[in-house]
């Protein structure tokens, strides 16, 4: 029996979801399931108090009976209490613990994940559509990382739209800037405790918006390089990104490559 079933079979065992009408905590009834990670489940439920919705994460009961899990999990809690007010963030109404674990109730978000937009919906963007968000995205990431925060998982389910408005949820990777930021890690670019990792994550993000509005040509597997005709300033801020070429070290860097790419095309 390998240690990957052994694990799967735990989580089906103890991590049901929650029956939907279930009361937490006197006030909060669930509604239904927004997504499923690796260590919570998320619920958006209805607050009978305010008679607005809400959003629940419940960490997994596989989870909770390590002290390691229970310590990220509140992590999390102190980090969304540390965000800026800012509608495009969820904000954390309490931490609470009952028979059935332990749970954070913060802010529903409305929108779509780019997940969806992309995959269900079949969302085309073009080149011009992916550095306006981009752009868009920058000055939001900007806003906790001048707080010290890296949300080090920027990706399509986590970003949200909503009438032309971007939102950012799940902050359960997040950390605080090392103060050993600048120097070479050897941790994969996701994981690194600066904001180049969510650098490196808009890259990967621009790169699946950018793939909305490919064709493929031939059945060979091809870089993104191969496939996508990028002009040459997105090729390269693509590049800088991933860390390929030398990384974008503040959001100014990135900033000027956008402002150079929008003076080209208006010329």
């Amino acid at each position: 029996m390998t240690v990957a079933f052994f694990k799967s079979l735990l989580r089906s065992f103890y991590d049901v979801t929650l029956p939907r009408q279930q009361l937490l905590f006197n006030r909060y009834r669930v509604h239904s399931v927004l997504g499923m990670g690796s260590y919570g489940i998320t619920y958006k439920a209805y607050d009978c108090s305010t008679q607005n919705y809400v959003a629940i994460k419940h960490l997994r009961k596989s989870k909770a009976c390590r002290a390691v899990h229970r310590k990220a999990f509140h992590q999390e809690y102190e980090t969304l209490r540390s965000l800026p007010q800012s509608p495009s963030f969820p904000s954390v109404h309490g931490e609470y613990y009952c028979d059935d674990g332990y749970f954070l109730i913060m802010d529903f978000m409305e929108g779509t994940t780019f997940e969806d937009l992309v995959f269900r919906d079949g969302m085309i963007y073009s080149e011009e559509d992916t550095v306006k968000l981009l752009n868009k995205l920058l000055s939001l990431t900007d806003l906790f990382h001048n707080e010290g925060i890296v949300h080090r998982d920027l990706r399509l389910p986590n970003i949200l739209y909503h009438n032309h408005r971007l939102s950012i949820i799940d902050f359960g990777l997040a950390t605080s800037v090392s103060k050993a930021s600048t120097k070479f890690s050897k941790k994969h670019p996701m994981r690194t405790q600066d904001i180049t990792s969510d650098f490196y994550n808009l890259g990967h993000f621009s790169l699946f918006l950018l793939y909305s509005n490919y064709e493929p040509t031939s059945q060979l597997e091809r870089s993104w390089e191969e496939e996508l005709t990028l002009t040459p300033l997105v090729h390269q801020m693509i590049r800088r990104l991933l860390q390929i070429d030398a990384p974008y070290r503040t959001s100014q860097e990135l900033r000027n490559d956008i402002a150079r790419y929008d003076s080209k095309k208006t010329t």
